[in-house]
């Protein structure tokens, strides 16, 4: 659970489409630039809504040798709110 600018509660949740995405983080991204706010909430949707097939990282896994297969139905990714 996140809050607005005004402090009001905002649930983020992909939603079933890109735009319905990129609204809800318009609406927690708040005001100021209104272009900037509504392309990063663009590129932010964009990336949680595109289809990755494959991630490559390196990783260093003490008492592990050799790689680690990840499937992408175990994977999640988390986006730290910056300065939070």
């Amino acid at each position: 659970m996140f809050t607005d600018q005004h402090g009001a509660p905002v649930t983020i949740e992909v939603q079933s489409t890109q735009e319905g995405t990129s609204k809800l983080l318009t609406k927690l991204l708040g005001q100021g630039d209104d272009h900037l706010v509504k392309s990063t909430a663009d590129i932010l949707a964009s990336i949680v809504h595109s289809n990755v097939t494959e991630i490559h990282f390196n990783c260093v896994m003490p008492h592990s040798k050799g790689t680690i297969d990840l499937p992408n139905d175990k994977l999640a990714v988390w986006i730290d709110p910056i300065g939070n």
